[in-house]
């Protein structure tokens, strides 16, 4: 039985690992990967396919040089990269570990444990860095793969691709950072959605989506967790492939999906394929003057369906008209069930503004000829003033929370 942490809380469960080789890093020597001096048990791990099953633990060194640094220098060459196959990165301890490459060509291939699909996990309470590529794959045994970032957090300087076959990703507990130049992208055929689960913060500086007109990152997701985009300014954040059968959808149940609120870039993120919202959630706009666009305008894409409560934030657009510093643009839209179209007013699409509660309007959009733009419609709740804490965030929860009374009385009549 293998001793694992899950999760941001130092929380102990059992798993089987049979079929698994462990090796722990020690750093005894220095900081090279294929230095036997640096591996307290199991030795070097083995190179090539058979690496797969390979669980790597890395907790307090006994004094390498630099203390807490993984340089990797070996892997399976092919084509001129060399790849390192890994199951799991099992962080429990040190200051914080750093994972740099030899150079640009070496990169780790992530499988994931078969139980339970866990590949990255830290629960040494520090920071950990990858500065060197990793790409995602698969075992058969589990629903998708699973980073953990755990208290430290976990830090990507390079970009993060799916292989063949590859499974979701949930990103779980604490805070990912994917930073600069970094893109998480399938350039393979296989279909992938990365989620923003069990309280995470992810933000992304880079690019996300999919590559090639073979490519499958279908979709991004938010799952109790909050995901913020934050990259190149004036660059669609989301890059889909040209090909009309992909595409990147967004599927919100639960949390916060949008922009970081930093600077004053212009920030665009427009997916080919459709919103898909199930739980009640938050759009965030960021609080800058370069302003953003949120976007599903592909007419080959199914119609976005909000079927639950939507919240929208920071929203600094221009109220009746549109077209303005943010934009919510649809181009086939159903709201429970309901075709939408211009002229239409919702209560479950709410803004944040001014302190008080909006409720939406559908206009024509002045940017997309033929699109629909969401913009707020009508106060429905001013902001009490007896709301010393949570602000005009508790009047919308309340709102959101007697409108889900509300349709529940419905249903229950019906019946």
């Amino acid at each position: 039985m293998a001793l694992l942490f899950a999760g941001a809380f130092t929380v102990l469960q059992f798993v089987s690992n049979v079929g698994y080789a462990n090796s722990t890093w020690s750093g005894a020597a220095n900081n090279n990967f294929n230095n036997a001096g640096n591996w307290s048990s199991g030795g070097v791990p083995i190179t090539g396919n058979g690496s797969e099953n390979l669980i790597l633990t890395f907790g307090t060194e006994s004094g390498g040089s630099p203390d807490y640094t993984v340089l990797l220098n070996q892997g399976k060459s092919s084509g001129g990269v060399t790849q390192q196959n890994v199951a799991f990165f099992n962080i429990t301890g040190g200051s914080g570990y750093t994972f740099n490459a030899l150079n640009s060509n070496y990169s780790y291939i992530t499988n994931g444990l078969a139980n339970d699909g866990r590949t990255i996990v830290n629960s040494s309470g520090s920071l950990v860095t990858f500065n060197v590529a990793i790409s995602q794959n698969s075992n058969s045994g589990f629903d998708e793969n699973i980073w953990d970032a755990g208290t430290g957090g976990l830090l990507f300087n390079e970009t993060v691709s799916f292989a063949n076959k590859a499974k979701n990703l949930s990103l779980e507990g604490g805070e990912f950072n994917f930073d600069g130049g970094v893109s998480i992208a399938n350039t393979t055929g296989s279909s992938t959605i990365v989620y923003a689960s069990d309280d995470s913060t992810v933000y992304i500086s880079g690019t996300l989506g999919i590559q090639g007109g073979n490519a499958g990152l279908h979709g991004v997701g938010v799952r109790g967790g909050t995901m913020l985009l934050d990259g190149p300014s004036g660059v669609d954040l989301i890059q889909d492939s040209d090909n009309d059968a992909r595409g990147t959808r967004l599927q919100l149940e639960g949390g916060t999906f949008g922009f970081t609120a930093e600077d004053s870039n212009v920030r665009q993120a427009s997916f080919l394929r459709a919103l898909t919202l199930t739980t009640d959630s938050v759009v965030q706009f960021g609080d800058d003057v370069g302003g953003g666009e949120i976007s599903f305008v592909d007419t080959n894409s199914a119609s976005s369906s909000i079927s639950e409560n939507l919240l929208i934030t920071n929203w600094n657009g221009t109220m009746n008209t549109g077209g303005g510093t943010d934009q919510f643009i649809f181009a086939q839209l159903e709201n429970q069930g309901s075709t939408v179209s211009v002229g239409n007013h919702f209560t479950n699409i709410t803004f944040s503004l001014d302190g008080m509660i909006w409720s939406s309007k559908i206009i024509a959009s002045p940017t997309y000829p033929g699109m629909m733009e969401i913009v707020p419609g009508y106060v429905i709740l001013p902001e009490p003033s007896t709301y010393a804490m949570g602000g005009v965030l508790v009047g919308a929860l309340g709102f959101i929370e007697w409108r889900r009374r509300k349709q529940l009385v419905r249903k229950r009549t019906a019946e």
